[in-house]
């Protein structure tokens, strides 16, 4: 719902836009430009209203792949998302020096200062399944910045410090953010991160496939967890 009219867009399988609909479906020209103009916006930001992070590693090869063709790595090299991803997100969860993405030999690879003085260059696909999949997704974020975040499974192959980082990130730039995860320590990590204006909700389907919700502040679910209540379990006690 935008300015009191309901809007339904297409998702495409490069999940860049908003819902599942038939793979051979394009919207026309004409239905693009009546959403640009109901939101005030460009046509060519209307692809980057949202962006959906599931967990799909086909996917992640595949954005990786695009990101490394030459015509879409230079937009992340004028974006700055190839040295801010590196210093405000991976270095926060990693031990080893990086200071920049960058792509060699068709690859996205991070340069790696290492304490002789030398570089090498580690491929993204050797940093293991959770900082890959951090960083291809945080360079393609912050390089087209949509409006609108949603991320499936956060916690997929991350551990709670690499979890933790990208919390934090997510604070601290300006969109929306959606995330999904059936996981205590992203909840717990949630709550020491504190995003301003965050809060949860928790759904269970019932017998009757209905399902309920139920939306917790961060105060609300900082003191479950203080009290050893899983939050997940918390419509059931309601």
């Amino acid at each position: 719902m935008v300015h009191g009219r309901k809007i339904k867009r297409a998702l495409s399988k490069s999940g860049s836009i908003v819902s599942w609909v038939d793979e051979e479906y394009t919207p026309s020209e004409g239905y693009i430009s009546s959403i640009a103009s109901l939101l005030n916006i460009g046509t060519y930001d209307v692809e980057k209203l949202a962006f959906l992070l599931p967990n799909d590693s086909s996917l992640l090869r595949k954005i990786a792949s695009e990101l490394s063709k030459e015509d879409n790595w230079s937009l992340v090299e004028k974006s700055g998302a190839n040295t801010a991803v590196v210093r405000d997100l991976i270095s926060k969860a990693v031990h080893d020096r990086f200071t920049e993405a960058t792509v060699r030999f068709n690859s996205i690879v991070l340069r790696k200062e290492l304490p002789d003085g030398r570089v090498i260059y580690v491929k993204a696909a050797d940093l293991g399944d959770g900082v890959e999949r951090v960083l291809i997704y945080g360079l393609w974020l912050e390089t087209y910045r949509p409006k609108l975040v949603l991320w499936d499974d956060i916690e997929a192959s991350a551990h709670p410090g690499l979890v933790e980082a990208v919390l934090e990130w997510l604070a601290s730039r300006d969109w929306q953010v959606v995330l999904s995860t059936h996981s205590l320590d992203v909840l717990d990590r949630l709550v020491a991160v504190e995003p301003e204006g965050a809060s949860v909700v928790v759904l269970r389907k019932g017998a009757d496939d209905v399902l309920r919700p139920r939306v917790l502040s961060l105060e609300e679910l900082r003191e479950m967890l203080e009290s050893h209540v899983d939050p997940r379990n918390v419509v059931d006690i309601l």
